[in-house]
């Protein structure tokens, strides 16, 4: 993968990109019936913009990375049917007036392939997260079996956390956590 830009933060140290694009090539595998290759990514501009310079000291490392064993691969028509499927679950989960227990139910779905029932699962605790409920969320991500996703839900919740606790911060109380942070790098 060759990438014109790449955020720091969010594209490369959180993984995003690399989620997003190692799946992308999981799935398009499976239509072509090709066994799945390794991945490289490229980036000629990995960069921070200023209004995230705070995020990114603030940042740490993973202390190790667990092995991905889901696989999207799929031929092209269960694929159709399975993203069809998660296409109806993500438009449930995202609709406003969707109470708690029909998110919940959008989690179950013993018809789709494991790979698939723990996307669902993320997904859905993050519809869960976002209206507060977050040992709801909690209950749903305990059943994703993919340690990765488990890992990648920890951080996400805890940088939502900070995100959180600094948006209460005083403009002082910020300007001497951006100072520290400074002298720190």
């Amino acid at each position: 993968m060759l990438n014109r830009w790449n955020f720091l933060k969010t594209g490369f140290y959180e993984g995003i990109n690399f989620v997003q694009f190692t799946a992308m090539q999981e799935i398009l595998a499976g239509w072509l019936g090709v066994e799945c290759g390794s991945y490289t990514q490229i980036s000629d501009s990995l960069h921070v913009y200023d209004r995230r310079w705070e995020n990114v000291m603030a940042s740490r490392g993973l202390p190790s990375v667990s092995p991905n064993d889901d696989c999207l691969t799929l031929t092209s028509q269960v694929s159709d049917r399975v993203f069809k499927e998660l296409e109806s679950r993500v438009e449930q989960m995202i609709d406003p007036k969707a109470d708690p227990d029909t998110l919940e139910g959008l989690a179950s779905w013993d018809s789709a392939p494991q790979a698939y029932r723990n996307m669902a699962a993320v997904l859905t605790a993050e519809a869960l997260r976002r209206r507060g409920l977050t040992d709801s969320a909690a209950r749903i991500m305990s059943r994703c079996t993919n340690p990765v996703y488990q890992q990648l839900w920890s951080r996400w919740c805890s940088s939502r956390q900070r995100q959180t606790s600094r948006s209460s911060d005083s403009p002082s109380q910020a300007s001497r956590r951006r100072q520290r942070l400074g002298k720190e790098w």
